[in-house]
């Protein structure tokens, strides 16, 4: 795309190269009449640029690419306002200082040994609606690093992994908006992680985050249950209280300065249990 285009009334299908690419641009529209589907390279690849870029499409992506790639934006904002599946290898949204940008059509992504959802290095992102779903199997399903969640904050009915390193990973997020999973008000329909290497959840410098119909187990010899309604332990602090390096991640995810690290293993998340960080 070139600066000030729009699409309208076209499938974008099959192709090995990204659905949609613009680079160094600053307002394009793709309108809702545009559908991008079945794409094995990325199927929103948005590099640079700044000013308002609003995609209506719905994206469906499958193979080796991301549903969405938005790298170096330095303003403006990018607004998702159709719906995505990703069956790739996730949302990427990387190093965009300046910018914001706001996912609100819905996004369901199931990416296996891929990240699910991924922002990290600057810029403010939100993403709204009631059945926003992440899994994986080893991939982290949602990291968010040295990024801002925007006020409408970041909203999912379920996220769950099998053997990532993290399921959940929030660092240096601000405090204008958090993480909310609802589930359904059944045990584990907020979702399950488990078989982490790491934490299931780790939190560090986050706020306003509210979990839950959650199942978070380390493994079947560690994981202890609290259920329907019987109480249960508030998320408890790592009893360290101050940030340790992890040489199994990368530097934008470490922890810094005097910042507090939440890590959460082995417990039901229920009944609209929260932690703030």
């Amino acid at each position: 795309m070139a600066e000030g285009d729009g699409v309208f009334g076209v499938t974008i299908h099959a192709t090995s190269g990204a659905g949609v690419a613009a680079s160094s641009v600053n307002a394009a529209n793709v309108d809702s009449t545009v559908a991008i589907q079945s794409i094995n390279g990325d199927g929103l690849r948005v590099l640079g640029g700044s000013g308002i870029f609003t995609v209506g499409a719905p994206i469906t992506t499958s193979g080796g690419g991301h549903s969405v790639s938005i790298h170096n934006r330095t303003g403006g904002t990018v607004g998702l306002v159709g719906a995505v599946a990703d069956s790739g290898t996730g949302v990427d949204l990387a190093s965009n200082t300046g910018a914001t940008i706001n996912f609100s059509g819905g996004l369901a992504a199931a990416t296996g040994g891929s990240a699910a959802f991924t922002a990290t290095a600057g810029g403010t992102v939100s993403v709204t609606g009631a059945t926003n779903t992440l899994s994986t199997t080893t991939g982290i399903a949602l990291d968010v690093a040295n990024t801002t969640i925007g006020s409408p904050g970041l909203a999912f009915q379920s996220i769950s992994s099998n053997g990532a390193i993290d399921g959940i990973l929030l660092n240096n997020t601000g405090t204008t908006g958090g993480l909310t999973v609802s589930g359904t008000g059944a045990p584990a329909s907020g979702g399950t992680l488990q078989s982490s290497t790491g934490d299931g959840i780790d939190l560090t410098s986050t706020s306003s985050v509210s979990l839950s119909w959650m199942d978070v187990r380390a493994t079947p010899t560690t994981a202890s249950t609290v259920g329907g309604d019987q109480p249960h332990p508030d998320l408890a602090p790592d009893p360290e209280q101050h940030p340790r390096a992890d040489a199994s991640r990368p530097a934008a995810h470490q922890p810094q300065g005097d910042e507090h690290r939440h890590r959460h293993r082995g417990q039901w998340l229920d009944r609209g249990q929260t932690s703030a960080c």
